[in-house]
């Protein structure tokens, strides 16, 4: 499929993390939504789902360090809340390129399989 392939990608990448910053009204909306969950006494984890190798290139390669902004962001604030923060990918949850609509987002047979990893690792 044409939502499958490197320039697609690249589309995204680009549509994500050209003139990206982190010190925004969804940062702030996150911050603030972390801290409320755990003050609330709910438990929580924060995930990101895996997503193509593809799109996982195209974004190293480009935009590493505004990946690495992101993902320390949200460690610290998970750290901050006790809360877990996990980086899925797709060795791990057995997803494949089979189990994407596009290059970041699963189809209905990758949700069930992450659903399933995800009830293993947290819910049983």
């Amino acid at each position: 499929p044409a939502d499958r392939t490197a320039d697609f990608a690249m589309q995204v990448a680009d549509r994500w993390f050209k003139d990206w910053q982190m010190d925004g009204v969804y940062t702030h909306t996150f911050d603030q939504l972390v801290s409320d969950i755990h003050d609330d006494g709910i438990e929580l984890t924060i995930v990101q789902l895996p997503r193509t190798d593809l799109f996982e290139q195209e974004v190293r390669s480009k935009y590493a360090a505004e990946q690495q902004a992101y993902f320390d962001h949200i460690r610290s604030i998970a750290a901050a809340s006790s809360v877990e923060f996990t980086v899925m990918d797709a060795i791990t949850t057995g997803v494949t390129i089979d189990s994407f609509r596009d290059t970041n987002h699963v189809n209905p047979h990758g949700a069930e399989q992450l659903s399933r990893y995800a009830a293993d690792r947290w819910w049983r």
